[in-house]
């Protein structure tokens, strides 16, 4: 949404890999670039940290991610 590799100042690709296995994840973009990310608002931001849940049990299964997204996005 951003255009922008999560990261993209960690040189190494293994320190990424460190990072992650550390529980940490990429902050949300500043307000001041949300122009060229139409629609990650509150709500998607959580559903997409919850995505990224350390324990795997936690995160929400496609069935609740696909519901979310269509209360978001309503056809």
């Amino acid at each position: 949404m951003t255009g922008e590799e999560p990261f993209r100042n960690v040189k190494k690709s293994f320190a990424v890999l460190e990072k992650l296995k550390a529980g940490e994840r990429p902050k949300r973009p500043k307000k001041k670039s949300w122009d060229i990310m139409k629609g990650l608002d509150d709500k998607l931001w959580d559903l997409i940290t919850r995505c990224w849940a350390q324990e795997p049990s936690t995160r929400p299964d496609i069935f609740q991610i696909i519901k979310e997204l269509d209360e978001m996005w309503p056809e």
